[in-house]
């Protein structure tokens, strides 16, 4: 996953990750390239918590404001579940698909692309996943 804000300075959010559930109950743990664990978010219908490596949990209303505040942008987390599905994304306000590439198969990944001009700043969203046994 690569989040891009176009901020000035821009900021960039990039990690690998695990994504299990749905949009209403999940888990989505976060990964550097060299597979050390960042972060864990899971989230349900009473809220969202972040767990850290040696820090103590934060509790959020959902898992867009956990979102907002340790990415800077509220994911979509609907569209991307929508889409590694295999169902149709479609993109909540504000936000735009750019590119909904085939959803995952065997062969390899598949890739998503987003867009939110609304609410400033722009944030670019590009997801890349590839289906597992696990």
């Amino acid at each position: 996953m690569s989040l891009t804000l176009e901020t000035e300075p821009k900021q960039t959010f990039t990690a690998e990750f695990d994504l299990q559930g749905d949009a209403q109950i999940g888990e989505m743990q976060f990964y550097t390239s060299l597979g050390t664990t960042l972060a864990q978010a899971k989230w349900d219908k009473d809220g969202a918590e972040l767990l850290s490596q040696g820090k103590a949990s934060l509790h959020f209303n959902s898992i867009q404001a956990l979102s907002q505040k340790y990415m800077g942008a509220t994911l979509p987390v609907e569209m991307i579940f929508a889409w590694a599905n295999g169902s149709e994304p479609k993109a909540p306000e504000g936000w735009s698909l750019v590119q909904s590439a085939p959803t995952i198969s065997a062969t390899g990944p598949g890739e998503l692309r987003a867009t939110r001009v609304h609410p400033l700043p722009v944030v670019q969203l590009r997801v890349w996943l590839k289906r597992t046994s696990e």
